[in-house]
């Protein structure tokens, strides 16, 4: 082996080998062949290689993509929601039986155990939508919008302050957005002729009507967009994944984009280093 390697083995008894391997770059985009995301009625359907694509970052649609080019919109791991939030009530509940005074000292190290695999699961199904959602992206798309989306400073504080369900907050952990966009910079390293990100501000996408540009303050968390000036009805986050690439064009027109492409390059390198 020409490189050294490391052996890890976690609290569950897991064990993995760490071998540094040569960056895989990938052909020009034109001649990737799109995969699909997700199962069964998950899938994002196969589709030629298209010039940009705005991704809004949700909870109850993980990622929903708009393709300018095609005006039609992707929902990434919409049917993963429930099978997640299932999983997460499960271990609540089992956590939950753990402060149980009645329960011996054994059975309470087992229900442990089984809380840390169940932790282990929803990290690996999270894990597995953003290499798959960050891999077909990359083989789609040359040009992804993509928000900052910081996650960490919408959690904090009350939920009154913050203006977040407790549950709307899980949500937003358990998807880890930072973590996927993290995971799709590095990605990207892989296109370095065919693909590029850029980080744009995402505030008020879901909130501005899409027809007309009235901001609707009285969102909340309705799935739903209403319009009561022009009459625009649409789904939420569709609104959102439209309004980031018309937030984008207005940025890069006005030429403020170009910082941000900027701030791409610096993130980029820090990873390769």
């Amino acid at each position: 082996m020409d490189h050294e390697f490391r052996v890890t083995r976690t609290k569950l008894g897991r064990y993995y080998i760490s071998i540094p391997v040569p960056l895989d770059v990938k052909h020009p985009i034109q001649q990737q062949q799109p995969n699909a995301v997700g199962g069964g009625d998950n899938q994002a359907p196969t589709v030629a290689p298209h010039a940009a694509a705005a991704i809004d970052p949700g909870v109850r649609t993980p990622f929903t993509v708009y393709s300018p080019d095609e005006a039609r919109i992707y929902e990434l791991g919409a049917n993963d929601f429930g099978r997640i939030r299932r999983l997460c009530h499960h271990l609540d509940d089992l956590v939950s039986r753990t402060t149980d005074r009645d329960v011996r000292k054994k059975r309470r190290r087992r229900m442990r155990r089984a809380a840390a695999r169940m932790r282990r699961r929803i990290r690996d199904l999270v894990d597995d939508l953003h290499r798959r959602a960050a891999k077909w992206l990359c083989e789609t798309f040359e040009t992804i919008i993509y928000p900052h989306y910081e996650t960490s400073n919408m959690v904090v504080g009350k939920s009154k302050r913050r203006g977040l369900h407790s549950k709307t907050v899980r949500a937003m952990l358990t998807w880890s957005h930072f973590r996927f966009k993290q995971h799709l910079l590095h990605k990207i390293r892989e296109y370095p002729s065919g693909c590029r990100v850029v980080l744009v501000d995402e505030s008020y996408t879901s909130k501005t009507c899409g027809g007309c540009g009235r901001i609707n303050h009285g969102l909340g968390k309705s799935k739903l967009f209403w319009c009561e000036q022009c009459g625009f009805r649409t789904d939420r986050d569709w609104n959102g994944a439209r309004n980031i690439w018309l937030k984008f064009l207005t940025e890069w027109c006005n030429g403020s984009s170009r910082g941000n492409d900027d701030d791409d390059k610096e993130q980029q390198q820090q990873q390769q280093q």
